[in-house]
């Protein structure tokens, strides 16, 4: 499994995703990569306008989103070679 991630997720995922990858280690012997961007919002690979609005899931009630796209083009890059490592006939 591999978890990308932005620091400034309004869900709290920039929070959890390390505690979340430890619990999967330790509890299960899973592991996990996870990729953490700095400064990235939820949805940082939605190519559009910045956008706000409210959800009672959020922390603070409110999602701030914004296209990142130096963490998308990492992100797919990394993907792309994590499906082809992990799919591929051996």
């Amino acid at each position: 499994m591999i978890i990308f991630y932005g620091t400034e997720d309004s869900y709290g995922e920039g929070k959890a995703v390390p505690e979340l990858k430890r619990l999967l280690a330790t509890k299960y012997g899973f592991q996990v990569i996870t990729v953490e961007y700095p400064g990235a919002t939820h949805a940082f690979n939605l190519n559009g306008p910045d956008m706000n609005y409210l959800d009672p899931g959020a922390e603070g009630l409110r999602v701030h989103i914004k296209w990142n796209p130096e963490a998308t083009n990492d992100s797919v890059t990394k993907v792309v070679t994590f499906l082809r490592e992990n799919l591929a006939a051996k």
